[in-house]
């Protein structure tokens, strides 16, 4: 008796004092981000132009942002859904302006926030960086992303409770024993993608970041591995191939939809896991 009395009062005092629901819908791709208004950097080619393309399939609104003008007005011609506004991400003092911009046009507040933009130099090896490339994809690639982060979580700590969304565009490259800038840019964007879910998830904002191999991308192809492989990427690595931008912004599209809104914090890496080769390679 004495053991049933304290399996009831364990049960009792135990018990949680909230309670969560969640609802698991399946839904059509044309509705799938009916809700979204997003906002790309580096959106003009690439990667980010094929979410922003997967984002008005799926629905929702995008405002993509860039340097080349004439690229993204191309872009809108084909996408009228998509607007773009011209804009250099190492002017950090203008981000605030930038959200208010990208709002003006979505109609309503950013809750999803794609951040993508970021450049490589393909030196060869530690010797071959010059202060001015390493300062370089260290404003793009990381300073900048941080900034914008840190204005979006300001947006968030001020803003109506509304479920929001962040995507990073990471890098294969972070798991890597990396000696060049652009590796270690991703490495640094990795653990703010944890430390900011850590902070903000609580708050209605989730964070994850996508880490593909090698994309063919226009920064592949700066560097010589589309005409004719001179780094032997697509040989070398476990796919045996380079990914198509259309096979990350899948990816996108899952992580931006609540059908993945158990996942934050989280780094999705689409290589086939090709940063862990083992020594049967």
């Amino acid at each position: 008796m004495k053991k049933l009395f304290k399996r009831i009062a364990h049960r009792i005092l135990d018990k949680p004092d909230y309670s969560v629901s969640i609802q698991i819908t399946p839904v059509a791709d044309e509705c799938l981000l009916k809700d979204c208004r997003a906002m790309i950097t580096g959106g003009s080619k690439g990667i980010g132009r094929e979410i922003a393309i997967r984002i008005v399939q799926c629905g929702g609104k995008c405002v993509i942002t860039g340097r080349d003008k004439d690229k993204m007005a191309e872009l809108n011609e084909i996408y009228p859904q998509i607007a773009y506004i011209q804009y250099d991400m190492r002017e950090i003092e203008g981000y605030r302006q930038l959200y208010e911009k990208a709002e003006e046009k979505l109609g309503g507040t950013v809750n999803s926030l794609v951040l993508n933009a970021g450049i490589s130099n393909h030196e060869s090896s530690i010797i071959d960086v010059s202060y001015e490339s390493f300062q370089e994809q260290i404003d793009i690639n990381l300073k900048a992303n941080f900034f914008m982060l840190k204005e979006y979580g300001k947006l968030i700590s001020v803003g109506c409770r509304e479920d929001r969304n962040v995507l990073v565009i990471s890098s294969e490259t972070a798991d890597m024993p990396y000696d060049i800038p652009y590796g270690l840019t991703k490495v640094s964007l990795n653990r703010l993608i944890e430390g900011f879910s850590h902070r903000f998830y609580k708050s209605g904002c989730r964070i994850n970041g996508i880490a593909p191999g090698e994309v063919y991308t226009d920064m592949e192809k700066s560097a010589g591995v589309i005409v004719d492989d001179t780094f032997g990427y697509a040989r070398k690595n476990c796919m045996g191939r380079l990914m198509d931008p259309k096979e990350i912004a899948e990816i996108g599209v899952f992580l931006l939809s609540k059908r993945s809104m158990c996942i934050s914090g989280e780094i999705i890496r689409c290589n086939a896991n090709n940063h862990m080769k083992s020594y049967l390679d």
